[in-house]
């Protein structure tokens, strides 16, 4: 699957991240509003921690991750303007795995546009900040999404006590 060109990205209007799902809506490109579309979550490589035993513990939780897999794709209602949510409960980590992000992409017939929000405030990953959603259950976690460096956004998920 070819990535589409720089200036060709899905522009994030809203984010909503609350009532156990993340919402999004935003704009699609004009060349490309006449299409089916999906989003689809792809798992970032895990940061090895300087710590000892979270550093033993990294090559691990890349295999358990791989096993597990990523939550299947996403339908997507868009015309000019695309929505679509994702249930949070759908963003579980497998023991021993503590932490995890997925970049979200929209996805159709071989084009794959990154979400993220270029327009308006510069630097969102320190302006913009979402709550923590807790799953509670036997292995309790969080999950929210939160802005990279570069503006694209991420799926955040950490277990917790």
């Amino acid at each position: 699957m070819e990535t589409a060109v720089d200036q060709l990205h899905a522009e994030l209007d809203e984010v909503w991240a609350r009532d156990g799902q993340i919402r999004f809506v935003g704009t699609l490109p004009a060349p490309l509003r006449d299409r089916s579309w999906w989003l689809r979550l792809s798992l970032r490589e895990p940061v090895p921690s300087s710590s000892g035993w979270l550093r033993m513990l990294h090559p691990v939780q890349r295999i358990r991750m791989t096993i597990w897999g990523t939550p299947t794709p996403y339908e997507v209602t868009a015309d000019d303007r695309f929505e679509t949510a994702i249930p949070i409960t759908d963003l579980s980590l497998p023991l021993p795995v503590l932490s995890a992000a997925w970049d979200a992409h929209l996805v159709s017939a071989g084009i794959e546009l990154q979400l993220g929000r270029y327009c308006g405030v510069p630097s969102k990953a320190k302006a913009i900040t979402f709550p923590w959603q807790r799953v509670e259950g036997q292995w309790p976690f969080k999950v929210r999404p939160r802005y990279t460096d570069d503006d694209t956004l991420v799926l955040e998920s950490r277990r917790t006590r």
